[in-house]
């Protein structure tokens, strides 16, 4: 049904019914095949690239809210209403992967993302370590 329109529209317009397919009809396909794939090989590397940023979601879920309200809102950049859909999903994914890049990196060094390490802190009122140990 999708490639009936595609000629009577312009690109903005294809890429929109293309994320809006995406993000609602296809999601529980996507999700299951994702899930399949993992059950199959869950040694891929491609789950570790994706389990790291999980491992800091409270620190990228608060750096995403900054970020958005920084860049859409009236107390920073304001472009919320002039940023068109399509735009809005390439900002989105390009956050995302810089958030991912920057879990690999800062999980490398520590053990807990800056906000999973103070809600741990706070949970147990104790102090844990941060930083990883290197050996050798």
């Amino acid at each position: 049904m999708f490639v009936l329109f595609c000629d009577k529209m312009n690109p903005g317009k294809i890429l929109y019914v293309l994320a809006e397919h995406l993000g609602s009809q296809g999601s529980p396909q996507q999700q299951q095949g994702i899930c399949l794939c993992y059950l199959r090989r869950p040694q891929w590397r491609v789950f570790r690239f994706f389990a790291t940023p999980g491992r800091m979601a409270l620190t990228n879920y608060i750096g995403q809210s900054v970020f958005g309200m920084l860049r859409f809102y009236g107390i920073g950049l304001g472009l919320g209403a002039a940023v068109g859909l399509v735009y809005v999903v390439l900002i989105a994914a390009g956050v995302w992967i810089v958030q991912a890049l920057f879990s690999s990196v800062w999980l490398y060094y520590c053990q807990f993302g800056p906000l999973e390490w103070i809600w741990r802190m706070l949970t147990y009122g104790k102090l844990f370590k941060l930083v990883k140990e290197r050996k050798g």
